[in-house]
């Protein structure tokens, strides 16, 4: 007699038989699955969230669901080390990547925020990591590069070890610190904290209110003053430096006639100690000063008059 094999002794048809008796949901089991799990069309796990759950579609779409809460639901443990994807929905935070810390868990994830590389914190509502052990936990703020930190809101930190803590401040390249509100650095090393300040290049400082300093080593220290050049200092209000090594001086915050606006350093930086010197100083009151002689062009005069 010919022997007969029960359907269900197939695997496809225990499968289905099993889906079928589950109405149409997979509930989680306590008996695990050997082996692959093909299912034609989607998968959906649902929660206590009317809005929530995990749905794997046809065609590789992940969709994941939830309600986003001023009080979220909690992470039941502290995420820890290792590499991980993570989506919190009721903060409506991704996370992909690996961490070595606690970067990860609940109290250093932001609502809105998301988080991508090797150590990356988000910490601040709508702000974004990415990278390798950025910080950004300023609202609104971004760190991108490696270790650099956007600790105000409003604030962008890119490159390595650059830190943008003032508000609504930038920072971009390696070293480069802005620290006052509207700050922008960027190079090597610059330093920008005088508020609406900008430092360029590499060492250089502009810590005068709405300074600008440009080059190697230069330093607009003067209330809206920029220094351009090589090791050159703006310190006069309102003054402008430029060349190599000039004498600066004056006061920071206040016109004073005899200050100078304008100087034309041309110190020597190769030798040491280096010697400041100006080629030209123009005064606030008008008088100017020339290190040398002027020298006219053949058959040329300069002429010289008093009043206007």
């Amino acid at each position: 007699m010919k022997s007969h094999r029960s359907p269900l002794s197939n695997p496809s048809l225990q499968l289905l038989a099993l889906l079928t008796a589950l109405s149409g949901s997979l509930h989680a089991q306590t008996t695990p699955i050997t082996g692959n799990l093909t299912v034609t069309g989607g998968i959906k796990a649902a929660t206590s969230d009317p809005a929530g759950g995990i749905e794997l579609r046809q065609g590789g779409i992940i969709i994941g669901k939830g309600t986003y809460s001023a009080t979220p639901s909690l992470l039941t443990t502290d995420q820890g080390a290792g590499a991980r994807l993570l989506w919190y929905a009721s903060k409506a935070a991704f996370r992909a990547g690996e961490v070595y810390g606690t970067q990860w868990n609940e109290s250093n994830i932001g609502w809105t925020s998301a988080a991508f590389g090797y150590s990356t914190q988000a910490s601040g509502s709508s702000s974004f990591a990415l990278g390798t052990q950025t910080v950004a936990s300023g609202v609104a703020s971004a760190a991108l590069g490696g270790s650099s930190v956007a600790s105000n809101d409003n604030t962008l930190a890119t490159g390595s070890n650059t830190i943008a803590s003032g508000e609504a401040s930038a920072t971009f390249g390696s070293g480069s610190t802005a620290t006052n509100e509207n700050d922008l650095a960027m190079g090597t090393a610059t330093l920008a904290s005088g508020g609406s300040a900008m430092a360029a290049g590499r060492s250089s400082v502009a810590s005068g209110y709405a300074s600008a300093a440009f080059g190697r080593t230069t330093v607009a220290s003067g209330w809206y003053s920029m220094s351009s050049g090589s090791q050159t200092i703006a310190q006069a209000f309102s003054s402008q430096a430029t060349g190599s090594l000039n004498l600066g001086g004056g006061s920071t915050s206040a016109w004073v006639p005899t200050d100078p606006i304008f100087e034309i350093g041309n110190g020597n930086p190769l030798v040491t100690p280096a010697v400041r010197s100006n080629a030209l100083t123009v005064y606030k009151n008008g008088n100017v000063a020339v290190k040398g002689v002027l020298t006219c062009a053949p058959g040329g005069d300069i002429p010289m008059f008093t009043g206007y």
